[in-house]
């Protein structure tokens, strides 16, 4: 399975060069799990010693929340770190390195390297100073001074460890091991060992937005520390611009400046800004917008989406009647809700979608509402907040083919995304969902996943093409044309769905209103 999504991804580099210095292949990942970038290094070494490398590698990436056991843990010790990971529901992976138990997860970047010494310096000692000196270059850039803990391999700012340092050397190939702190949730459960203080980038006043820059520079010096230029393997079949059916205009309408000007003085969030919506410059044009409640930070880090991953604030009490305020000033007759996940509430963030449902009908009576909700972790109790207040329509997407949910949504699962959708139907709501394509699926996977859409009582399907956000998250695979959105169309209403929203631009809130009424509810 990971040799085969891999494969939607990468790009075999040329063999290294036999004299001068090696470029570094570097894969940049929003979220995998720790084995799999163990096993991205495990293969890297492999053919470094076999002479058949394309140079050395690198992986940037975050984790979810994983715990690492070490080689020196003692039996009991460890036995103590397996059975509170098995009752929180963690990853505990055995990772071979030395020490006790290594906490890693969303908020960090962790950076993992294979490299031939033979090919720079016979030196473990300067190879391990050069990370260092990488890691403290890019958080100085991020306006955060670290110091070299004199303890151990790990930067410290006024005694907190922001970022650690781990090496190992066999046969002259290191490997390494880094990770820095940018917005960690520093309260989850295991996250800090015993009797070490950590902090973050944005613990040190770094605006969260920022914190993708920190790519660019580890990058820039590494190239300049180790002499190595980064190359960042692509699919080759992948197009390097968008076709033209993919461009589009912002709208200038006065529409979109009193859209604006509304959220801003609301004080809130729209999913058009958070995750770039294509359609901003279309919707808002046309004086209607989608909200996103529960902030604009994500407890998740799905590979397609451009919200930010890391720890959020507080719910904001007051935020369901200000977005009731905002739909009754731009004279909404139809409003859409989405929200983050917030997995670390007791109800993920549930009770804010009611109070939400609550505060529109006291407004805008005549509305339709639809909101769009995360999976709440599969609890009926959370669910149930929300199908209580019966909202119009209740939508959760599927997002993909169960076969890319490791790459795409390592953090949800495709049965209990059904499942959702099935308690939805089985409470008599309109049920809705949305699928992605060019992600890498095939033809047959997505026709088996409408298939399953409709089986869990799913009545209308929007389906449109990915478009990513970043050079950090899942590349386009390719470009779906317009002749096959439109038979995608049709075969969603030969499944027997009651609306089928299926064009490049088609987004989850995308002709909502119109989806609904050919329900026929």
């Amino acid at each position: 399975m990971l040799a085969r999504r891999l494969a939607q991804i990468s790009l075999e580099l040329p063999p290294a060069p036999a004299e001068g210095p090696w470029p570094t292949e570097t894969l940049l990942f929003t979220q995998i799990p720790l084995v799999e970038a163990e096993a991205l290094m495990r293969e890297a070494v492999q053919t470094i010693q076999d002479g058949a490398a394309p140079g050395h590698r690198l992986v940037l990436t975050e984790h979810p929340l994983t715990c690492a056991l070490g080689t020196d843990l003692a039996p009991e010790e460890q036995s103590r770190q397996e059975a509170f990971c098995a009752a929180h529901g963690i990853e505990c992976v055995a990772d071979g390195r030395r020490g006790g138990a290594r906490w890693l997860g969303p908020g960090q970047l962790v950076g993992h390297l294979a490299f031939a010494l033979d090919r720079w310096r016979r030196d473990p000692d300067a190879f391990v100073g050069a990370i260092e000196r990488i890691v403290q270059a890019s958080l100085g850039q991020m306006g955060v001074v670290a110091e070299r803990h004199s303890r151990g391999r790990a930067l410290v700012v006024a005694g907190r460890t922001i970022a650690t340092v781990e090496t190992r050397v066999t046969q002259w190939v290191a490997r390494a091991r880094f990770v820095i702190h940018m917005n960690t949730d520093l309260e989850a459960p295991g996250r800090a060992p015993e009797g070490d203080e950590l902090t973050t980038l944005v613990r040190e006043g770094v605006a969260v937005a920022r914190q993708d820059e920190l790519v660019g520079w580890v990058l820039k010096y590494y190239e300049e520390e180790l002499g190595s230029r980064p190359l960042i393997p692509q699919r080759g079949t992948r197009p390097t611009a968008r076709p033209p059916w993919l461009r589009t205009r912002l709208s200038s309408a006065a529409g979109s400046g009193r859209v604006a000007s509304i959220i801003e003085r609301g004080r809130l969030h729209t999913v058009c800004e958070s995750a770039r919506c294509p359609n901003q410059g279309e919707c808002w044009g046309h004086g209607t917008a989608t909200f996103m409640i529960n902030g604009n930070v994500c407890t998740r880090s799905c590979s397609f989406c451009a919200v930010l991953t890391g720890r959020p604030l507080p719910i904001d009490e007051g935020e369901p009647r200000r977005v009731a305020e905002a739909a009754r000033e731009m004279g909404l007759d139809y409003v859409v809700v989405t929200a983050v996940n917030r997995d670390e509430l007791r109800d993920g963030g549930a009770g804010q979608f009611a109070a939400t449902i609550r505060e529109l009908r006291r407004a805008v009576p005549q509305a339709r509402v639809e909101v769009l909700i995360p999976d709440f972790k599969g609890d009926a109790a959370a669910l149930a907040k929300v199908f209580e207040e019966r909202p119009d329509v209740l939508n959760h997407n599927i997002e993909t083919v169960p076969r890319l949910y490791p790459r795409v949504r390592p953090q949800a699962v495709y049965q209990r995304s059904l499942d959702v959708l099935r308690a939805a139907d089985d409470r008599g709501l309109v049920s809705k969902s949305g699928i992605m394509l060019g992600l890498g699926e095939e033809d047959e996977e997505v026709e088996a996943t409408l298939r399953d859409l409709r089986a869990h009582g799913c009545r209308i399907v929007t389906i449109g093409q990915y478009l990513r956000p970043s050079n950090r998250h899942h590349p386009v695979i390719r470009y779906v044309t317009p002749a096959e959105f439109a038979r995608w169309r049709e075969v969603g209403l030969a499944l027997g769905f009651a609306a089928v929203e299926s064009a490049p631009f088609v987004r989850s809130s995308y002709h909502a209103h119109a989806s609904y009424e050919r329900t026929g509810v």
